[in-house]
């Protein structure tokens, strides 16, 4: 569901506080974490590359490859 709503409000470009991406930045979910990085790659902003960076280290491949992915799309 958490998934699902993040996809939901990127997608309709709505505003999202930073702390709901720190929040599922540390879901125990990996689908969850690798949605909050999706989203984070598709907002392309400057000030979450830090972030990004730090999901490169996730215990779970698919959320750094997501990450890497993210970051690539924001060059």
């Amino acid at each position: 569901m958490r998934k699902q709503a993040l996809h939901a409000l990127v997608r309709m470009r709505a505003p999202i506080a930073p702390e709901i991406f720190a929040s599922m930045l540390k879901d125990k979910a990996p689908d969850v974490r690798q949605q909050a990085v999706s989203a984070l790659g598709q907002l392309r902003d400057p000030k979450y590359v830090g972030v990004l960076v730090d999901a490169l280290k996730d215990p779970n491949a698919d959320v750094r490859q997501q990450a890497a992915f993210s970051l690539a799309r924001m060059r």
